[in-house]
């Protein structure tokens, strides 16, 4: 339920000084009443809802209700539910919402014709909407930009405040202009995005067949596969039943000049999927990428696992490709501006839970490669670390202050036992280049041979 905001009287900013041009509301100071326009049966009128922020607009789309408070300076008849209530019997209401932070009309609504008080509340009086049109955040109609509003100071009346009939339609046609541009505009983004787009899902069509057909048209379009595999929760078996399944899928070009290192599914288009040739997951390996060495190390259990026997060249000799590098770049991705130091600086709280489990698992699998040389990736269902991740991913937002920053206490201190670890460990600096390079060489030679 969304609540109107009262502010400062816009005629005499707390001076009790007129200003011509006013439509407003009854100051206590200045004492000027409202404008008041009597219109003919069955004509719709129009009324004007502020609001500082966009949070409250939003929360009135979702619920289709607003309220408004009761106005102690008001006669009953004066009163902004009871103006609305009889406009409303007398024929069609529309409210237009202006957002103060924007300077600018985001978007109109019809009254549905139900009224109701709330007792206690300190917006007792609620009504439904109907709503029409909501512009994106920073895409109003800026209060400037309807000239007859703008000469009337539509922008400067109250919450509340009904305006001239030629006034409100300017301001809803606008809004409803506006509207229509933005549509124009996302489905041009959209059919670009499409375009872009390697492939694209069916309709109806499940993620597991969507990468089967993903398999097929690299293999048809790019050269063979090499490798497929889940990547994200997925990989860990930390996932929920309604988690992406995110493949990683590489392949060895056979027209190596033209092809492109990385291949992605365009932003905000889904299955999540990533190509890679073989050429750049070389590169991303020597680098001690995790994602990539994780995948020398990913066992029979692991859903969606596909590869060919050239893959298992590189796996044999996967302990390689352990090196102070990957451990480096775990402790990076946990403890990093976009890990720890975000949950303790407060930045991305909507993605804290996410930040933490992935933080767990990835200090667990570093200290693993220190202690034992080989990462475990897949965490078994009945395993104490597996209950303890997922729990903090599924409750973070339940647990009291003191429970999270413990939390993190215990993760920063798990950090600094990986990097007591890293110290002690004899891992070499880098991974094994040469062995990197000769299994690629392999690989050219195999998918050449393949191309005849």
């Amino acid at each position: 339920m969304a609540t109107e905001v009262v502010e400062d009287c816009p005629i005499c900013q707390g001076s009790g000084l007129l200003w011509s041009g006013h439509l407003g509301d009854t100051c206590p100071l200045c004492d000027a009443a409202h404008a008041e326009f009597h219109g003919q049966p069955g004509v719709e009128r129009f009324f004007v809802l502020k609001a500082k922020s966009r949070p409250p607009i939003l929360q009135s789309q979702a619920s289709s209700v607003w309220a408004t408070r009761r106005h102690a300076n008001c006669h009953h008849d004066a009163q902004p539910h009871s103006r609305f209530q009889m406009a409303c019997a007398g024929g069609p209401v529309c409210f237009l919402f202006f957002e103060h932070s924007e300077h600018a009309w985001v978007g109109h609504a019809q009254i549905r014709g139900d009224f109701w008080c709330e007792d206690g509340s300190d917006f007792p009086h609620h009504f439904g909407l109907n709503w029409r049109s909501l512009l994106p955040q920073a895409r109003g109609v800026d209060f400037r930009a309807v000239e007859i509003a703008a000469e009337k100071d539509a922008h400067k009346v109250f919450t509340g405040d009904e305006l001239p009939g030629n006034v409100g339609r300017a301001i809803r046609d606008a809004i409803d202009a506006a509207a229509a541009r933005i549509r124009v505009e996302e489905e041009a983004k959209r059919r670009t995005m499409e375009e872009s787009a390697f492939m694209l899902g069916s309709p109806g069509e499940t993620e597991l067949h969507f990468h089967r057909r993903l398999r097929l048209e690299v293999q048809r379009r790019l050269g063979p596969v090499i490798l497929s595999c889940l990547c994200g929760s997925r990989r860990y078996n930390l996932h929920f039943p309604e988690s992406d399944w995110d493949l990683l899928v590489v392949y060895a070009a056979r027209d190596l000049p033209s092809s492109l290192p990385v291949i992605k599914n365009p932003e905000r288009m889904t299955p999540d999927y990533t190509l890679l040739e073989v050429g750049r997951f070389v590169e991303m390996m020597l680098d001690g990428d995790p994602r990539i060495v994780e995948c020398l190390f990913l066992g029979a259990q692991s859903e969606q696992l596909i590869y060919e026997d050239i893959w298992k060249s590189i796996t044999a000799v996967s302990s390689q490709f352990l090196c102070q590098a990957l451990v480096k770049k775990y402790l990076s991705d946990a403890t990093g501006r976009a890990g720890l130091a975000a949950v303790r600086r407060g930045a991305k709280s909507s993605k804290h839970a996410k930040i933490m489990y992935v933080a767990f698992r990835t200090l667990t699998n570093a200290l693993q490669v220190c202690l034992q040389g080989v990462p475990q990736i897949w965490r078994p269902d009945d395993s104490e670390e597996r209950d303890q991740i997922l729990g903090i991913r599924r409750g973070w937002y339940e647990l009291t202050h003191d429970a999270r920053d413990m939390l993190v206490c215990k993760a920063e201190q798990m950090a600094d036992e990986v990097r007591r670890a890293l110290d002690a460990s004899r891992l070499p600096e880098k991974p094994a280049g040469d062995v990197a390079e000769a299994w690629l060489s392999e690989v050219r030679a195999w998918s050449a041979q393949l191309s005849q």
